[in-house]
């Protein structure tokens, strides 16, 4: 038998809107979870990392460092989506955006153009998918109206 919405106090109409987002998240299945502007860009960039393996072992530290903080991006990314939270899918998603800073910075070091401009494309589709994100939590929390 369905719940009856209108019967329940706030706090129950918040607990099942949150099972009802959850619901549809399981129901939308693990593959949405990577289906992402930022991942692709986070895997495009530790495709050129990985091209330069051997460039990048002369510097010590570098190879293993900048391979992870990369592999962190998609990895953040895909535990923030499967968080029926969201403040819990924002925060790890902040978590994404600080890795794939430091992927830029690495390759900063580096000096390599290519994967500099890389990261910089990842940091940029990191920053707008994430403040679409915090942007739509926003109006929904507070009931602000869509700005478009």
């Amino acid at each position: 038998m369905p719940v009856a919405a209108e019967r329940l106090n706030k706090r129950e109409r918040e607990q099942l809107e949150a099972l009802r987002r959850l619901r549809a998240s399981c129901s939308a299945g693990v593959e949405t979870a990577l289906e992402s502007e930022a991942v692709a860009a986070a895997w495009r960039a530790l495709d050129a990392a990985l091209a330069m393996r051997d460039r990048l072992l002369d510097i010590p530290g570098l190879y293993d460092q900048i391979v992870r903080s990369l592999h962190s991006v998609p990895a953040n990314w895909a535990e923030g989506v499967g968080r029926a939270d969201t403040f819990d899918h924002i925060r790890f998603l902040k978590i994404a955006r600080g890795s794939a800073y430091e992927s830029f910075a690495h390759a900063h070091t580096l000096g390599d153009r290519r994967l500099c401009q890389l990261c910089a494309n990842l940091c940029q589709a990191v920053d707008d998918e994430l403040g679409a994100l915090v942007d739509a939590t926003l109006r929904q929390t507070f009931g602000l109206p869509d700005p478009t």
